[in-house]
């Protein structure tokens, strides 16, 4: 699936199939009001979601048709409207997490509702009541109750890291990590199918400075920089091989094998 789009009429997502093109959500401004999209992600039983970059709308498909919610907090379900806005969507089974960046706000954690009548409905949970470090830009899901999240300090610009992998919907279970390398803002993260290699990148403050890359071979518990020169990076692969790989603007791209 590729999700992007911008004017009336024009297709916000896509799916790829060999050279099969199948357009699947179109922009309107009364019935899917998402000009632009920006995360998609599929669940193991054919669920979809994409989000918007423009605000904080989601589209959702149980399997049979979509709908568009600007209100997809579980608090929604009562009457308790609040509106979030949407960094990184992934899925894990057959649910969706997310992180959000919010301006003055404690960073947060969508998890998936858990509450009856729930369908695309998250659960937010604030895992500091920390305001500084509310941009968190990037998820990654290794299990129910192991998640890492990455992205930014509002207050400082410093790069901000957390590591849960226990009881993660209970905010005391989330902890911090730290490196030398401060100033700066996390883009994304990404480990290997084993749960163990894995990769997070990012750009250095200020941004002419360019960018990091840490790695990790025990799951996230501790992390590796390396000394290399980057530009500002917005994209990483881990691979079962042990090779990994990063990515940014400007046709940017390299590849480190074992």
């Amino acid at each position: 699936y590729v999700a992007g789009g911008y004017w009336e009429g024009a297709p916000i997502l896509v799916s790829l199939a060999g050279a099969t093109i199948e357009e699947h959500l179109f922009y309107d401004p009364q019935t899917m009001p998402m000009g632009k999209t920006q995360n998609v992600a599929l669940t193991s039983d054919g669920q979809v979601m994409v989000d918007s970059l423009t605000g904080g709308n989601i589209g959702y498909f149980d399997g049979n048709s979509w709908v568009e919610a600007y209100y997809w907090n579980e608090g929604s379900l009562t009457g308790s409207d609040v509106g979030y806005q949407m960094s990184d969507l992934v899925s894990f089974g057959d649910a969706f997490f997310a992180v959000g960046s919010v301006i003055a706000s404690p960073p947060a954690v969508f998890f998936p509702s858990e509450k009856v009548g729930a369908t695309y409905h998250f659960e937010v949970v604030e895992i500091t009541n920390d305001t500084r470090y509310g941009a968190l830009e990037a998820l990654v899901v290794l299990g129910e109750d192991h998640l890492i999240a990455a992205g930014a300090d509002n207050s400082y610009h410093d790069t901000t890291l957390w590591n849960c992998t226990s009881s993660c919907r209970d905010s005391s279970s989330w902890h911090e990590q730290s490196f030398a390398f401060e100033a700066g803002k996390y883009t994304a993260i990404h480990f290997a199918d084993d749960g163990l290699h894995g990769i997070a990148v990012g750009e250095l403050d200020p941004q002419a400075a360019g960018g990091f890359v840490i790695l990790t071979s025990d799951g996230g518990n501790s992390w590796t920089h390396v000394a290399a020169q980057f530009p500002g990076l917005t994209a990483a692969w881990a691979f079962d091989d042990g090779a990994y790989a990063v990515a940014s603007g400007g046709g940017y791209f390299a590849i480190e094998r074992p």
